[in-house]
């Protein structure tokens, strides 16, 4: 079998939380190269990476990893599958694809990433192994940052793409962990150490700002009654839009009410 192109190692490695190279980019080299064996495998992989719709990624895993049973591209296969649930709200489809990444790959710091988000998502008060759904979720994650140094140091560079973009995908890729982190603390009212990593997410995510990271970080905030920060959280929220942005919407309406009924209590008797 051939050895895996630059191009498609590049959207192997990174398109599974970003999407840092286009179709175009993706396909030069097999474009440009006669068809020889592995190449139909390489495609196939590809645009399993380069799918946008869960389902259709679903499909198309499910088809490759018939096809091709014995394929050292079995890891990044598993993980896409792993996404697509994760992007369904499916939680233990996506920890059960991710743990098969993570088996071929034990030091596989995206795969590591997709199920601490699966499991701090997917963990309920009700559920008799919450506390180690959400335990599990910090391991994960705290693991998954030792690893990223080394994972990112070993991603061949496109020439032919900025630095720049290589490294805001990266921080992209690093404020998940911590957005999940921030997550779990928040869930155990660990309202310090909550704020520290949801600033650490918002922060350092510059490629793809994820409003939920901010309505998080402001309900933080205003349960420290650090209401001007709040206040710039939902607002960033909002600017960013989606879903989420219509609930940071309200949330902020009901900070304005709450920072005038203080003020209202803190005014002199007449």
């Amino acid at each position: 079998m051939s050895k895996p192109k630059l191009s498609i190692f590049c959207v192997v490695a990174l398109a599974l939380l970003v999407v840092p190279v286009t179709a175009a980019e993706a396909q030069t080299k097999p474009q440009q190269q006669p068809q020889g064996p592995g190449q139909e495998e390489e495609r196939a992989i590809t645009d399993i990476l380069l799918s946008s719709d869960p389902t259709q990624t679903l499909t198309l895993v499910e088809k490759f990893l018939t096809t091709y049973p014995s394929s050292q591209f079995h890891g990044h296969a598993y993980m896409a599958a792993s996404q697509a649930h994760r992007l369904q709200n499916n939680f233990d489809k996506a920890i059960e694809y991710g743990e098969r990444a993570m088996e071929l790959n034990p030091n596989n710091a995206i795969a590591m990433i997709l199920v601490a988000y699966a499991f701090s998502e997917g963990a309920r008060a009700d559920q008799p192994n919450y506390k180690e759904r959400l335990k599990k979720a910090e391991d994960y994650s705290r693991r998954a940052l030792n690893l990223l140094p080394e994972f990112f140091a070993s991603i061949p560079h496109n020439p032919d793409i900025p630095e720049e973009k290589y490294k805001l995908q990266e921080n992209h890729i690093e404020a998940q962990a911590h957005a999940t982190l921030g997550f779990v603390h928040f869930r155990r009212n660990e309202l310090a150490a909550a704020e520290e990593e949801l600033t650490k997410a918002t922060e350092l995510n510059e490629f793809r700002p994820n409003p939920a990271d901010f309505e998080r970080l402001g309900l933080v905030q205003v349960q420290q009654e650090k209401y001007d920060q709040a206040r710039a959280s939902f607002q960033r929220c909002i600017e960013i839009g989606g879903l989420p942005a219509e609930v940071c919407q309200r949330r902020l309406e009901l900070l304005e009410q709450l920072v005038e009924q203080e003020r209202r209590k803190q005014q002199p008797n007449p």
